[in-house]
């Protein structure tokens, strides 16, 4: 790789691919924008914390702002509940009719959202 890549930077690149003695078939040109890593953070925007994860049966939830409601997602995306909370600052979501794997819980409050990963057993 080039060593003088930055955050920000982009590449624009285009290919000529040929077959035989045929024709170049040309590619679309794309470009490559390099950013910091996509990911779901560890550490909470809203102060919430989850607990205990990975889990067994039901994960508790704990925030320093009232939450408006929560959502559990399976790693396909699919919305598998979604529990108002009405302005509190503790719960929980019950886990334990659901299959082992790997859900994704996004809770929402004073207009921001956060986003956890769990594990359930």
């Amino acid at each position: 790789p080039v060593s003088d890549i930055q955050l920000g930077d982009s590449i624009r690149n285009q290919a000529d691919i040929y077959f035989d003695f045929n024709a170049p078939i040309v590619t679309n040109l794309v470009t490559t924008t390099f950013v910091d890593e996509l990911s779901i953070s560890d550490r909470s925007k809203l102060q919430i914390v989850l607990y205990p994860n990975p889990t067994s049966g039901v994960i508790n939830f704990r925030s320093e702002v009232p939450i408006d409601r929560v959502e559990l997602y399976s790693v396909l995306g699919q919305r598998l509940l979604a529990k108002a909370i009405q302005h509190k600052t503790r719960g929980n979501i019950d886990f334990s009719s659901l299959p082992q794997g790997t859900y994704f819980v996004r809770v929402f409050a004073e207009g921001a959202t956060d986003n956890f990963q769990v594990i359930k057993r």
